[in-house]
């Protein structure tokens, strides 16, 4: 018998066998009960083959046989049933998002207008210190980066905020935290540490090179020709050369701000510019990053109240992270407009800051007022008989 016609008597079993759970193995083509027609069918084949004397390979080959056989049947009906699967599941989430748009609105238009303002302020900044014509202020370069970047990620926080996912935005504005962080450090120090935050990316690219030829091959990619890797490998060298052997390390750009204690880290980063204060409160992100023990069982203590396992998006949970992405994007901004331009900052930009912070706190209000307000309701829900 061929494969194909091994598969197609298989997969004809399967079918016939799929809503059948028999006594035993004799009932198995009349048994009309609903139940595991494919373990039956396992069962089957495993007896059959025994019962012909087979050893165990032509054991396994029967068992991987009805694997396949089963797998592309109920990979059939998946996809013939996935249309009503999803109508009905976008019905659902419609209509939660609806509900938490009715309530979270006052607090989400807020953050969208002060993500916006953000944006707009960055754009302004960037555009009259662009008809200067200096175009080699690497300062102002690698701050800009960074507030695109901001402006980015605080959009993402938008739309995870709005879809429900508090988990997922508070992991995000780990990543706004980091930038505000390092937009700081590069603002109040020299040009040269600016220089070296923008080149040290010679050594991650040659880091990421030799972990893709690595494993370009298992992943079906082609690999760097020999002049490519070694081109990466002399810039990479080049930047060494230049700064020092500390400059290979993770944080190696930031090493002169770190003389008197050798070893640059974010949390040192954070100290050195006065944000070591939210240091709780990216530890708590991380847990939402990774795959740890406190972030597995967050699912269940911090986002389902120690009563079920959130698996999906919820309308609790937007207050921390949204309030904490509009305070970082701000720190971001505020860093390029006094930091990343020539001289002292100009007072219309000290003037859009200040009003961009009242909006700040007001959205912040507007946040918490929403949170306690769901939790009075659910805690009055819990308590009902």
């Amino acid at each position: 018998m061929t494969d194909t016609s091994r598969r197609d008597r298989l997969t004809s079993m399967v079918r016939r066998l799929r809503h059948r759970r028999p006594d035993d193995l004799e009932s198995q083509r009349n048994d009309a009960t609903p139940g595991h027609g494919i373990d039956d069918l396992f069962d089957r084949l495993i007896v059959e083959a025994v019962g012909r004397g087979a050893d165990a390979d032509c054991v396994a080959a029967a068992l991987d046989r009805a694997t396949q056989a089963a797998a592309e049947v109920l990979a059939d009906q998946l996809l013939e049933d996935a249309p009503r699967m999803l109508r009905e599941h976008r019905t659902i989430m419609n209509g939660f998002e609806q509900r938490l748009e009715k309530r979270w609105r006052p607090a989400l238009d807020l953050y969208e207008a002060v993500r916006v303002c953000c944006l707009e302020t960055g754009e302004d900044f960037h555009r009259r210190y662009e008809r200067q014509g200096d175009s080699n202020d690497l300062k102002h370069h690698a701050l800009t980066l960074l507030h695109a970047r901001g402006c980015l990620v605080a959009s993402e926080v938008q739309s995870l905020l709005g879809s429900g996912h508090a988990a997922g935005a508070q992991a995000r504005w780990r990543t706004l935290y980091e930038l505000a962080v390092i937009a700081f450090a590069l603002g109040s120090n020299d040009p040269d540490i600016s220089e070296r935050f923008l080149l040290h990316r010679r050594v991650e690219r040659y880091r990421d090179a030799i972990l893709y030829q690595q494993y370009c091959e298992a992943l079906g990619y082609e690999r760097y020709s020999d002049e490519e890797m070694a081109e990466l490998q002399r810039q990479h060298d080049d930047v060494i050369a230049r700064f020092g052997p500390p400059f290979k390390n993770d944080w190696g750009w930031a090493a002169p701000l770190f003389a008197a204690n050798p070893g640059a880290s974010m949390a040192k980063l954070a100290e050195l510019v006065g944000l070591d204060h939210l240091k709780p409160w990216f530890r708590l992100s991380s847990h939402g990053i990774h795959s740890g023990a406190t972030g597995a069982e967050h699912i269940l203590d911090f986002y389902g109240h120690g009563e079920a396992m959130l698996a999906g998006p919820s309308n609790a949970g937007l207050a921390d992270p949204g309030s904490g992405a509009l305070i970082c994007l701000l720190q971001i901004t505020s860093a390029l407009a006094i930091y990343g331009g020539k001289g002292r900052p100009k007072p219309q930009d000290l003037v859009q800051l200040k009003a961009i912070a009242r909006l700040v706190d007001k959205a912040k209000a507007a946040f918490f007022q929403i949170h306690y307000a769901l939790d009075a309701e659910e805690a009055a829900i819990r308590c009902e008989p």
